[in-house]
């Protein structure tokens, strides 16, 4: 996200004395303001800057509160005679007008707007009524609110897009595409917290435009301001301080034509919440690193993109298969019976030893081992699940004609080549592993969707948008 201002310009506190900055695409160069003559065989005086939970805090000259992100690294002190740089990749500027130093160990709540929020919203036309010499525009607004449990407590979130107006002589532009995301939180979280919650929401945006390059035209750390009355106290949000994150990339330009949009969803964006803020072992939230860095590099599949996939269909078919309903019943029943198969066979151990004398612990070990290894094939449980979403997902691939269905040969040849990637060997990656991988994706989707609680006529209309390209 870029910062509205060309450049930024203050003073950073020091132990001794204090430094100036000038900050331009954040690049922060920094001297001291306390210099005094020395001659050349003389050591320069030197300053050492405060650095505290892995910022430099200091005012800018316009008076707001500043802290530039360090990172892990230490900064020793400086001479006084040389300037010194830092490139950061955040900085955190006071938005609110409260007085004094600002605390920023805790917040209540984030915002976020704009960005690719604003093609996550289905299209919709200005409501406009023309009369002789002007016209009348409607003001509207979109939203869904609900809660959801986390590690950090409760968390309300509100989403929808809210009608904007900029006035220009002679010109008035009326926008209805200006999305917003608000966290607020049961309890105050912390800087470090404030930062994972933000990536958690990027997560969910990645996953519905399937782009690992979203951002924000600006993200707000917020504080809770409680108002006492005669009545009820009442309680209000106030941006405290503007975040800016610098990402190696060009934000996404997909469109809402062809993404997973907040309206098709409804309130069951908060299944998805729910599912991202878990953090149990085999999530697949947290394998999705084979969606595409950027429109570009959409258009192709690679073989690290294979084993990624792979990754995320194992975790979600674990997922899928720990509840019997429409879909999963057949991955369900698969499960349970192996879960009894090995119970049996564990049972045939105890009472082999009960009859006989017990295996060594070694041998008896190696034996439960390989027990708990028993497991179906890869190629089979990613055939299950393409096989539970099929109707559905064959509408994922654009092309004049239709594709004809996988099976589990093709799954087969789609493990293949990743067990043939993960263990160096040259493989060649052809059309029909790509196909079966872009099934697999969808299905992996659908299955993710369902268990959100998205209707099959949803995902059939989300698949028909062709949303992995």
């Amino acid at each position: 996200m870029k910062d509205t201002q060309d450049f930024r310009t203050g003073i950073l506190e020091c132990k001794n004395g204090n430094a100036s900055f000038y900050e331009k695409d954040f690049n922060f160069c920094i001297t001291s303001n306390v210099i005094s003559p020395k001659k050349f065989y003389e050591a320069p005086d030197m300053y050492s800057l405060v650095q505290e939970n892995q910022f430099l805090k200091g005012t800018t000259h316009s008076g707001q509160h500043i802290e530039i992100y360090t990172g892990n690294s230490n900064i020793h002190p400086l001479p006084s005679c040389s300037p010194f740089q830092i490139h950061t990749s955040m900085y955190l500027i006071q938005s609110s007008n409260t007085i004094g130093i600002s605390d920023w160990n805790a917040f209540d709540g984030i915002r976020f707007e704009g960005g690719t929020l604003n093609n996550l919203f289905s299209y919709h036309n200005v409501s406009t009524k023309y009369f002789p010499g002007g016209c009348t525009i409607t003001d509207s607004d979109y939203n869904l609110s609900g809660s959801i449990e986390t590690s950090y407590g409760k968390v309300d979130i509100r989403i929808g897009w809210f009608t904007q107006h900029t006035a220009k002589p002679n010109k008035m532009i009326v926008n209805q595409n200006t999305g917003y995301i608000d966290l607020t939180f049961d309890k105050p979280i912390s800087r470090q917290e404030a930062f994972e919650n933000i990536e958690n929401v990027r997560t969910l945006l990645s996953f519905m435009c399937y782009r690992k390059n979203v951002d924000f035209d600006s993200i707000y750390l917020q504080k809770k301001h409680t108002q006492e009355t005669s009545e009820t106290p009442t309680s209000e949000f106030y941006n405290d301080a503007q975040v800016f994150i610098q990402y190696d990339f060009s934000p996404t330009r997909k469109r809402p034509l062809d993404s997973i949009c907040f309206d098709e969803l409804g309130k069951n964006v908060f299944d998805l919440f729910e599912m991202i803020y878990d953090r149990k072992q085999s999530n697949p939230f947290h394998f999705l690193d084979f969606i595409p860095n950027s429109d570009e590099s959409a258009k192709w599949i690679s073989g690290e993109m294979i084993r990624d996939v792979a990754t995320f269909i194992e975790c979600e078919y674990h997922r899928a298969s720990q509840k019997k309903d429409s879909k999963a019943k057949k991955l369900f029943e698969d499960s349970e019976r192996l879960k009894n198969l090995k119970l049996k066979l564990r049972q045939v151990l105890s009472q082999d030893e009960s009859e006989n004398t017990p295996f060594p612990k070694s041998t008896h070990n190696n034996i439960e081992n390989n027990i708990n290894k028993i497991a179906f094939s890869s190629c089979n449980t990613d055939f299950a699940l393409y096989e539970a979403y099929k109707d559905i997902t064959q509408f994922i691939i654009s092309t004049p004609s239709p594709l004809k269905a996988l099976s589990e040969s093709d799954t087969s040849e789609f493990r293949k080549y990743r067990n043939g990637k993960s263990h160096g060997r040259h493989m060649a990656l052809n059309t029909n592993i790509g196909i079966t991988t872009l099934y697999l994706i969808a299905s992996g989707y659908c299955s993710i969707l369902h268990r959100a609680k998205v209707d099959d006529s949803i995902l059939k209309k989300l698949c028909e948008k062709h949303f992995l390209v």
